[in-house]
């Protein structure tokens, strides 16, 4: 039992290894690159979680999900609407 648990960590391990090494490489990154971006941004929402809980007098991080999910839901459209301006930018300038 405790090698089938092992070899399943293993295996959860490497897909995770396999999946980040690709992501790194379509951005361009090492994979050093990467993980040390995502500590970054790890640090950064920790700083805002905590500034957070402290400007609302909340002592349970779990009460301000729904703020962080909808802040996470706004970043990621904000990304995508500029990446569309960018697109229709780059689109406009090659027909022209």
């Amino acid at each position: 039992m405790t090698a089938t648990l092992q070899s399943e960590t293993e295996r959860a391990r490497r897909t995770e290894f396999v999946r980040e090494s690709k992501a790194a490489l379509q951005q361009g990154q090492t994979l050093e690159q990467r993980t040390k971006r995502r500590e970054d941004k790890a640090d950064a929402w920790a700083k805002w979680l905590h500034e957070r809980m402290d400007s609302t007098g909340c002592s349970d991080p779990v009460e301000l999900l729904p703020d962080i999910l909808a802040r996470v839901e706004q970043l990621a459209e904000d990304r995508v609407a500029g990446a569309v301006v960018e697109i229709k930018t780059t689109l406009r300038k090659a027909l022209t």
